[in-house]
């Protein structure tokens, strides 16, 4: 929208952008993604053509592609907005701009009657970003659960133009995913296979290695490997332990794969990077509790949690049993 906008979380290289807004006043403007606008406290004010669409906090409204619009909003207002890739859409075999859409604002509360998995994909999504887990394993459940929610928000545009689509109920899909991405975390020392997820998640081999490939967006091995790596990565930072032994506490057979995956990401062998990683830190984490913007987005989602039109969007109950 604006040249000043910036990806708030560009480090975790995800199919979508996000940006947050205080009482913004952006003037006419397009862009060829899909952006889901979030009212989290105060009221906005989204104007495309001649119309003017009046969105209060907890509300929901969608820019379609190639849309003008701008974008004014009250004093303390605070907006999170998400662009969503089109290309990763288009390979995801999802092409929006054929489902013709009637701009409109949404309240949570009708989403949570109505569509209830995506205010529930977008709330876990958002909770994952604001998350002190590791990096690379928010990444993976993000990817996870980002897929799920435009296959959703896909589903509930078609229902509302074609009234004989149905929709799946994704809870299942989105605890399978913790479960896989908990399990390797747990497990990655070990010589875990696709026969254990398999049996864990009641799946056959053939379909869990196209689940995890679908979900995560990688395949199993590259999935465990990078489980592996990261861990790794770190003993090479905070530790004082042998290659050798680094490797082998990570789970790789053998140094040699762990140097493979550093010359890989890094150009450079794992001790060479040790070296460098003493004479100048590392920054490629950022810590998110810089920003002011957090401390809303938790507020809100407390608020949100705390009142019980909405408990439908928070009722994950298995993906506490397996934490």
């Amino acid at each position: 929208m604006h040249k000043n906008c910036q990806d708030i979380f560009s480090n975790y290289k995800l199919p979508f952008e996000t940006y947050f807004y205080e009482c913004v006043n952006h003037e006419i403007s397009t862009h060829h993604e899909i952006e889901i606008i979030w009212v989290l406290r105060g009221k906005a004010y989204i104007e495309l053509g001649e119309k003017t669409y009046e969105v209060l906090e907890n509300n929901v409204f969608m820019v379609y592609m190639n849309q003008e619009h701008s974008i004014r909003s009250e004093l303390d207002t605070i907006i999170i907005g998400f662009r969503i890739n089109n290309e990763y859409l288009h390979r995801k075999g999802l092409f929006f701009e054929k489902i013709p859409y009637r701009p409109r604002v949404s309240s949570f509360e009708y989403l949570a009657n109505q569509y209830h998995q995506v205010p529930l994909l977008l709330i876990q999504i958002l909770k994952l970003l604001i998350s002190e887990e590791k990096t690379d394993l928010i990444q993976h459940k993000i990817y996870g659960y980002f897929n799920f929610y435009v296959h959703e928000l896909y589903n509930m545009l078609l229902k509302e133009r074609y009234l004989d689509i149905k929709t799946l109920d994704y809870d299942d899909y989105l605890n399978r995913v913790h479960k896989i991405v908990e399990y390797i975390y747990q497990h990655f020392q070990e010589n875990i296979k696709l026969e254990d997820l398999a049996k864990m998640t009641k799946l056959s081999i053939y379909r869990i290695a196209h689940f995890v490939k679908e979900a995560l967006g990688v395949s199993f091995h590259q999935f465990l490997q990078n489980a592996r790596f990261e861990h790794a990565l770190n003993l090479i930072k905070h530790s004082e332990k042998s290659i050798v032994e680094i490797a082998k506490e990570s789970g790789f057979s053998a140094h040699k794969y762990l140097n493979q995956m550093m010359k890989i990401k890094y150009q450079m062998t794992a001790l060479k990077y040790r070296k460098l990683i003493h004479e100048k830190s590392d920054n490629r984490h950022f810590t998110i509790k810089n920003y002011a913007f957090i401390n809303e987005i938790q507020a809100c989602l407390k608020r949100l949690e705390e009142n019980n039109r909405y408990e439908k969007i928070f009722n994950i109950e298995s993906l506490n049993d397996f934490k």
